[in-house]
């Protein structure tokens, strides 16, 4: 009895210890520039054959059902709708109307349209809209960069289109609408976090251009975003189907060109995002059957509120993707987000770390595209991520979320 019981001890501790080594294996690869999907799947594999054998096959196995080919056809179908509407150049006429009803609004206001449109190093795409209107308002590079960048992101937490939505809601089995509910606080706190400093920055620079109020008009081209959560939140529709009808009335509306609908294909069939995602559930499979997830529950259940905050924020941090935190360490953590806030704590270092990350491709770009050192964006990056962190952590223990 006590040799099987020092032998589980054992088991368990070099379980523990061979995840740690492939999620550190998958972060320098990544940090090397090696092809995410390739650095997962090379640490499915380091981990999975040693603890699994033979039952490696069944892991794989487990992949191939009915929720595995709607979180696919879900994130094909963002990627597909993203890039179709970007190509409509509708988004562009959104942003003039947003630009002459107020400059500084729409200094804003225009990353956070674009945000809702993800797409990797997405921040360069808003950067170049805005721009001519930064500009004509005077704003330092670092500047620039920051409201561009910070403002780009407040909907990763809440958006159903992000990777992170889609991969925790078939990881956690949860619907999308569950996973909002405990998430919102975070998308909140960096709106928040943000505005104050945007506004010192903007609040002492020229006016920019004037109101016209013959422009708004050209916000109805938002609509589709609108439909999408509308039947995405507050209808059963599955997210492919509600994805499906948006593109529908997109194309139907809009006509798009038979290059516009092939590029938006051609963008939407990524090979890399296709297997990150069927390796990132082999993995989560692997880690159930190997008996991890209840093994790290165990050693971390004392201080888990810490843990479920630490390990997500480390992993994307030195990662820079967004999507990384969900993809590696929710498997594992699985147990352990179904207490108490624990959940919303682990997107919140997920985020955070992206936010953070000097590795973080749209903060990368977005100061390549203004040149600014970013050192200098930093200055502003540090305190709004503390001040995010400390009325996200505030929110959550009053209301409990």
């Amino acid at each position: 009895m006590y040799t099987k019981g020092v032998d589980i001890m054992i088991y368990e501790e070099l379980s523990i210890a061979l995840f740690v080594i492939s999620i550190a294996m998958s972060i320098i690869m990544i940090f090397r520039g090696v092809n995410i999907a390739l650095a997962i799947f090379i640490a499915f594999m380091l981990y999975s054959i040693p603890t699994l054998n033979s039952k490696i096959l069944e892991a794989i196995n487990l992949t191939i059902n009915i929720n595995t080919l709607s979180t696919v056809a879900s994130l094909l179908l963002a990627m597909m709708m993203a890039e179709l509407y970007r190509g409509l150049k509708v988004s562009e006429e959104v942003v003039k109307g947003l630009e002459k009803i107020n400059s500084r609004i729409a200094s804003i206001s225009i990353p956070i349209l674009i945000g809702l449109v993800p797409m990797p190093g997405g921040a360069y795409i808003s950067a170049s809209m805005v721009n001519s209107i930064y500009d004509s308002i005077g704003l330092k590079p670092e500047e620039k960069t920051f409201i561009n960048y910070w403002f780009r992101h407040i909907w990763v937490t809440v958006w159903p289109l992000y990777q992170a939505i889609i991969l925790s809601s078939v990881i956690l089995n949860l619907t999308i609408a569950e996973i909002i509910r405990r998430t919102w606080v975070i998308a909140l706190s960096i709106a928040l976090s943000g505005t104050p400093i945007a506004y010192i920055m903007l609040s002492s620079k020229s006016h920019g251009t004037k109101n016209d109020l013959g422009e708004p008009k050209k916000l109805i081209h938002i609509w589709p975003f609108i439909v999408l959560a509308l039947l995405s939140l507050a209808t059963p529709l599955p997210l492919p189907l509600s994805v499906i009808i948006t593109i529908a009335l997109i194309s139907a509306i809009y006509r798009p060109s038979r290059a516009t609908i092939y590029r938006a294909l051609r963008y939407a069939l990524n090979p890399t995002f296709i297997v990150l995602v069927l390796v990132s559930l082999m993995f989560s499979n692997s880690i159930k059957l190997s008996g991890l997830a209840e093994a790290l529950a165990k050693h971390l259940y004392s201080f888990s509120n810490i843990a479920v905050l630490l390990i997500p924020f480390i992993v994307v941090m030195a990662t820079g993707l967004e999507f990384t935190f969900v993809a590696l360490t929710f498997p594992a953590l699985k147990p352990l987000l179904f207490h108490g806030s624990n959940l919303t704590l682990a997107f919140l270092g997920g985020v955070i770390g992206s936010l953070l990350s000097p590795t973080h491709a749209c903060l990368v770009l977005s100061a390549q595209y203004f040149g600014s050192p970013l050192q200098k964006v930093y200055k502003y990056i540090v305190p709004a991520t503390i001040i995010s962190l400390a009325s996200s952590l505030i929110i959550v223990s009053l209301l409990r979320v």
